[in-house]
């Protein structure tokens, strides 16, 4: 698949994180298993087993990123989200570290497919419609459920067996 970047065009500036335009990119690739991604140099594994590509060993769903705030610029999580329990805590974590105007960068299994209901470790099925609950311009009920973080969505659809998605971090100052 392209990079989202490259096909929407985005240039890289202090505001958008993009991780082939700017080597000083601080890139996160969460869950990353046994392949992190490796298209673009710098990408930081993170998995909560330790596979040798992995750069920290940790369990995002209970002990959080360990990143301060506004401090990544980009963070790609593919066949990740499915295996969450907790998801509204770490879409928080994400949004915490993901400096304004971030880019989360997501791959997961359709909702309707074996790859995503065949799996013994996965905790949910993922929806395009899931992430309105990030959208400021949807009339979400995100209180009720502790939601604060904010997404811009540039792109979420399905193709083949899965659902691609990227969000953009929205912060104010």
């Amino acid at each position: 698949m392209e990079n989202i970047q490259v096909k929407l065009g985005i240039k890289s500036t202090n505001e958008i994180a993009i991780p082939n335009g700017n080597p000083r990119c601080i890139k996160l690739d969460l869950g990353c298993g046994d392949k992190k991604r490796n298209d673009f140099p710098g990408f930081i594994g993170i998995d909560s087993y330790p596979h040798p590509c992995v750069d920290i060993v940790r369990d995002i769903e209970k002990q959080g990123l360990p990143f301060g705030d506004y401090t990544i610029d980009f963070i790609y999580a593919s066949h990740f989200m499915e295996h969450i329990g907790d998801l509204i805590f770490v879409m928080e974590e994400i949004w915490r570290v993901l400096k304004r105007n971030g880019i989360l960068e997501l791959i997961c299994p359709k909702w309707d497919t074996q790859y995503a209901t065949g799996h013994p470790d996965h905790k949910r099925l993922i929806h395009p419609f899931l992430w309105d609950y990030w959208r400021p311009d949807k009339k979400m009920d995100r209180e009720s459920y502790g939601i604060k973080a904010q997404f811009r969505v540039l792109q979420n659809y399905c193709e083949g067996e899965g659902v691609f998605t990227t969000l953009m971090a929205i912060k104010n100052g």
